[in-house]
């Protein structure tokens, strides 16, 4: 007769009560009733976000097609099939991949859920919009793919560093700080997924919240707020605003333009989330002791007071702020194009009107926009 340690045993217990049990029926972001007869075995998934969530809670064997957009990790994105973008998608090549399940985006401006859908395929649609919604994705995503295990070691890992990394600040005062998302100027209101990571990092959000999650502003408010911090912009190019050159974040150089994985981290909320936080509290508190660090998180400790503050930068410090604009854009266009969003009317012509060309949205975003898109909002 076998015996098995407490241990292993608590464990095997722990995993068959967590084994999703088909058919399984959930509801997806557009309000349609998502069915699972059996788990999926050839997922399709048409964005980043699912995509690097996949292989983060074990079931990255399980993908069969992504989209141009999903490059990490990377030893295993390289060997799968991509299938165009969200918004311009190979519908011949996802239908061709035969997926039991298709992962999309809660955006109904491609059509490509319905698409999909009339051609028999079944399609969860749906993103992390907020703060809390990047916890629900990933146990959703755990227990559509039977993963659930997986997915709860990650969410238990995430909180276990966040709670770590707020830690490091608990009790510090709170510092006033603003976050550019884009030079129109918008910005992140408290109840935004970053608003909630700055709060956690110990920051004071001088946007009201009355505004809105990502409002567009007027540079006078933060002329009145005189924020001690500020976030996604360069000193030099804060110094050349009306009225901004006098501000105590401008005066004592604590203006930081976050690095590009920061700021990918930082735009996106998904499993990341550590690393967007620990970006932060380097920003308002570089004096919190973080001895954590992501797995994967490869950049070194620094003073965020150092070139990261827009003065003299090196030529990969320019190309770091180059790519961090773009992820700045593609926040923008999600938030725009989601339908929980209250920016759709305003937030989509500021792409346009800040120079984006659609090539270069699509490069950003990973969709491009069809002619008069900006004009029509036609979604």
């Amino acid at each position: 007769m076998l015996s098995a340690h407490p241990f292993c045993l608590a464990l095997l217990l722990s995993s068959s009560a967590l084994a999703t049990t088909n058919p399984l029926t959930v509801t997806d972001d557009l309000g349609h009733r998502v069915t699972l007869q059996h788990a999926p075995k050839r997922i399709v998934a048409t964005l980043p976000s699912p995509t690097k969530t996949l292989f983060a809670i074990g079931a990255g064997a399980q993908l069969v097609g992504i989209d141009t957009y999903s490059t990490f990790p990377k030893a295993d994105t390289e060997k799968l099939l991509k299938v165009g973008s969200g918004f311009q998608p190979n519908i011949e090549a996802i239908l061709a991949l035969k997926p039991d399940l298709v992962l999309t985006d809660e955006s109904s401006s491609s059509r490509l859920t319905e698409k999909l859908m009339a051609a028999g395929l079944t399609v969860y649609s749906g993103t992390a919009q907020t703060y809390s919604e990047v916890f629900q994705k990933i146990s959703t995503l755990g227990l559509l793919t039977n993963h659930e295990a997986g997915a709860t070691r990650l969410l238990t890992r995430m909180r276990t560093e966040l709670n770590t990394l707020g830690a490091s600040v608990q009790g510090a005062p709170k510092v006033s700080v603003y976050y550019e998302v884009d030079p129109t100027p918008y910005t992140a209101g408290p109840n935004s997924f970053i608003g909630a990571l700055l709060s956690k990092a110990g920051g004071r959000n001088v946007i009201p919240t009355g505004l809105g999650d990502f409002p567009k502003i007027s540079p006078e408010l933060i002329v009145q707020q005189n924020p001690r911090v500020m976030i996604g912009l360069t000193a030099d190019d804060a110094g050349k605003r009306p009225g901004w050159a006098g501000l105590s974040a401008v005066k004592s150089g604590w203006v930081f333009r976050p690095s590009a994985e920061e700021d990918d981290a930082l735009s996106r909320p998904r499993p990341r989330l550590p690393v967007a936080l620990r970006a932060l509290i380097r920003f308002l508190h570089p004096e919190a002791k973080l001895e954590w660090k992501w797995d994967g998180d490869r950049s070194a400790r620094r003073d965020p007071r150092s070139a990261q503050s827009g003065h003299d930068q090196p030529a990969g410090s320019q190309r770091r702020a180059s790519e961090a604009g773009r992820q700045q854009g593609l926040l923008l266009v999600n938030t725009a194009l989601s339908p929980r969003s209250t920016l759709l009317a305003n937030s989509v012509p500021a792409v346009f009107q800040g120079g984006w060309s659609p090539l270069s949205i699509e490069k950003c975003c990973g969709w491009r926009p069809a002619p008069g898109f900006a004009n029509k909002f036609d979604f």
